[in-house]
């Protein structure tokens, strides 16, 4: 393949083709028309500008008309763009007739004054021929770089050679163009079928590693300062290797050429020292310019930056691109440090400001995600400029986003590791990166991000009880309810009157079947703020897990009456109606919690329960549609959709819909049970066997955990007697009475027996009068 290369040290259209045409000479790619007419064109120019019988008005006109007609340069190339201007619409023709008059009477030859008057049409009409016959034994590839600065003066000419204004090119041909902009959509469109748009991404690591060792670069360190130094940007790997460096000390930092080449076609210091600020801030509009430029031209330079190649305009403002800003701030750090520091803290007051602007404090500012978003950056500008002297309070803020807002966890980890690396604070950028590598958005990771956090001394009291707290919270929600405890009692210990905490305590002692500490805890939150909807919510759950419905009502009116628009309070009331048998109001207040949100699973689930209780299958299954729509892998109303089925007599759709459950979840024990049932109506006893076994098998490695004891020992009695094994069934309900059963599960029991009753005929009488005995 023949190629060619054009870049900004091209200036017009002829010197480009001219280029072409010596990269190809220099590949055995002779064109054989090109240089005699460029040859010609020079020997004609030479006689017109030494003719003495021709006028300065037809020297004039030649030299415009050239520039306008000949060399279609662009009316934006400054200095020849002016002088292009001057030829106006009504002026040409006169002005044309004269030089072409001139010209004919000089030269004679139409040849000559069409070279003179259009010689790119004529020089790019000779180099598609020589492309042509070149191409019979070779193909042709033709890279225009800094399109940028090239593209004022050569896009209409490439646009024109595709179009075949010259001359079809050979289909072997290739043009490639680079530049900092991507290409015009609309002057671009008609080519999309044959086009491919190349985005310049960086290295990844395993490519910068083949090439430096392409290059004898082999030391792991100096491979690792490569990497860290050129942002794997392509050029600048190329760079630092070409040295070939043996040692670190022999790597130089490239960041200041690259800025020279990120702005050298920008003369005004002013403007070029405008830049590098303004890669300061990690986002950018008008006002954060303005207090890290601290100029009185903050509007004009602004508006100048953010047309330029590298600032992108993204959702919440302009962002420089990583590579072009990353070697700024190494720059600006290099050029002087209190200057770096100062800006920093005009950043840092900048975004202060911006937080007091919300007039917001306490829980309501911590709530609130543009506070912690202005906090965050704020954060990173104090970081910046202060380092390790700024970390207290970064991580205070740390923890206050865990608690608040964990969506903002990973923003926050990534900012103190990239404040470090830039400010080159070591110590910094380490915690940084412990803390990012031990958070994510899971419980597991967020438990081991707050391990680090909850005695590091750096934080202030308060502080490292909110992360108490929060690990608290994070252990109670995977289960492990003993060190949930017990970071809440240090909590607590801390900061005594923090109702919040109290009330999560509380939280843990219900999970641990403790009612009367849980209830305790609840009364003590709410004496310290009676509006605590969460507190009076959970204390009213409490009273309907110990069968004090009266008082759990009482608790979920009072929740209700402070907050009308609330869907949980009127979810769990309805709860406890269905439990109280009281089915009518549960739906009402089920139907209201989903008419408030639409999403309210469980309130759906609850409600198709009633609609299966009361026999009424369609409405059930409306409503098991609905909550599997919004969760196809919810095993709970697939299971229940299931039951509907089963007591519909719908058998083969019943087992369809527990083999469902089953994929999605193989050790779901009354899934299994419930399968069972299915394959014994439709008459399959020996599989069903096999599965009641295994939900057997399933409940009490359940039981083993600790995982909800009673409710799983009552099923397994459910399940012996589905076997046939009675005697089993029996002592299975002794037991569990005797272990103090609450009377919910009794009550849940109940309904399980008789359904089992009405699926297989088998009796159930003398259980369900024992388990009717232990109610009263």
């Amino acid at each position: 393949m023949l190629t060619a290369y054009v870049n900004e040290s091209v200036y017009d259209v002829p010197t480009a083709i001219e280029t072409v045409v010596s990269d190809l000479a220099s590949q055995g790619g002779r064109c054989r028309e090109f240089p005699s007419l460029l040859s010609d064109y020079r020997q004609r120019r030479h006689e017109l500008e030494t003719d003495p019988t021709m006028s300065q008005e037809i020297s004039s006109i030649l030299a415009r008309t050239v520039l306008r007609v000949g060399l279609r340069v662009a009316g934006d190339i400054p200095v020849l763009g002016a002088v292009a201007k001057e030829v106006s619409g009504d002026a040409v023709a006169g002005q044309f007739e004269k030089l072409r008059d001139f010209l004919v009477g000089k030269f004679r030859n139409y040849e000559d004054v069409r070279l003179i008057l259009s010689p790119v049409e004529v020089f790019t009409t000779a180099l598609v021929r020589d492309l042509t016959a070149i191409a019979s034994s070779r193909s042709f590839a033709l890279f225009v770089d800094t399109y940028e600065q090239t593209g004022a003066f050569l896009e209409r000419w490439l646009l024109d050679l595709l179009a075949g204004r010259y001359g079809q090119l050979p289909g072997n041909s290739l043009i490639t163009i680079a530049g900092q902009g991507a290409l015009d959509a609309n002057r671009w469109s008609d080519y999309l079928p044959i086009r491919t748009d190349y985005p310049l991404e960086p290295f990844t690591n395993s490519e910068v590693c083949q090439l430096l060792n392409d290059r004898g670069v082999t030391n792991a360190e100096v491979v690792e300062v490569i990497l860290e130094l050129s942002g794997r940007l392509p050029v600048w790997v190329a760079a630092l290797a070409s040295a070939q460096p043996e040692a670190v000390d022999a790597i130089d930092d490239p960041s200041g050429s690259a800025v020279e080449r990120f702005l050298k076609w920008e003369s005004d210091q002013n403007r070029r020292t405008a830049a590098v600020h303004g890669a300061l801030p990690r986002r950018l509009d008008r006002d954060v310019f303005a207090a890290v430029a601290g100029s009185q031209s903050a509007d004009e330079h602004f508006a100048w930056l953010r047309k330029l190649p590298f600032v992108m305009e993204q959702a919440d403002g302009y962002r420089y691109h990583e590579v072009v800003r990353t070697a700024m701030l190494r720059v600006l750090r290099r050029h002087s440090v209190v200057e770096w520091q100062n800006r920093h803290q005009s950043l840092t007051a900048h975004y202060r400001a911006a937080k007091d602007s919300l007039a917001l404090s306490g829980r309501a500012a911590l709530k609130s995600r543009d506070w912690q978003q202005f906090t965050l950056e704020e954060s990173y500008h104090f970081l910046c400029a202060q380092a390790t002297a700024a970390l207290p309070e970064v991580l205070g803020g740390l923890v206050d986003v865990i608690a608040w807002h964990p969506t903002l966890i990973g923003p926050w980890t990534q900012m103190i590791e990239q404040a470090g690396k830039e400010t080159n604070s070591a110590a910094v950028a380490e915690l940084g990166k412990a803390l990012r590598d031990s958070s994510s958005a899971n419980n597991k990771d967020i438990i081991a991000l707050l391990t680090k956090l909850v005695d590091d001394p750096m934080l202030d009291i308060r502080r490292r009880a909110t992360a108490r707290h929060e690990r608290s919270i994070a252990y109670r929600e995977t289960g492990r309810l003993k060190e949930a405890l017990d970071d809440a009692n240090v909590a607590i210990e801390i900061c005594p009157d923090d109702g919040s905490i109290i009330a999560c305590r509380g939280r843990i002692y219900e999970l641990m079947k403790q009612y009367e500490h849980a209830l305790s805890d609840f009364d003590r939150a709410i004496d310290l703020d009676p509006k605590y909807t969460w507190a009076i919510i959970s204390r009213g759950n409490t009273y309907r897990l110990m069968g004090r419905h009266q008082e759990a009502l009482a608790d979920l009116d009072r929740a209700i009456n402070l907050d009308a628009r609330h869907a949980c309070p009127i979810a769990d009331r309805g709860h406890t109606y269905l439990l109280m048998g009281r089915y009518e109001e549960a739906i009402s207040d089920f139907s209201r919690a989903v008419e408030l949100d639409p999403s309210h699973a469980s309130a759906i689930v609850n409600r198709a329960q009633i609609f299966r209780l009361l026999g009424r299958h369609e409405e059930a299954l409306c409503d098991l549609d609905r909550a599997i729509t919004l969760d196809a892998k919810h095993v709970c109303p697939i299971v229940i959709r299931g039951e509907v089925y089963l007591s519909m007599g719908r058998n083969e759709d019943a087992l369809a819909e527990f083999d469902r459950a089953v994929d999605i979840e193989p050790r779901y024990g009354w899934a299994l049970y419930l399968s069972a049932l299915a394959m014994l109506a439709l008459g399959g006893a020996d599989a069903a066997y096999v599965r009641l076994r295994l939900a057997i098998d399933c409940e009490r490695e359940k039981i083993d955990t600790g995982s909800l004891v009673n409710l799983r020992a009552f099923n397994i009695s459910v399940y012996q007697l589905a076997l046939g094994n009675r005697e089993e069934a029996f002592e299975q309900v002794r037991n569990t009475l005797a272990c103090g059963a609450e009377p919910a599960d009794i009550r849940a029991v109940l309904q399980d027996f008789r359904q089992l009753h009405a699926v297989t005929g088998c009796d159930v009488d003398e259980l369900t009068t024992l388990l009717t005995s232990n109610l009263d």
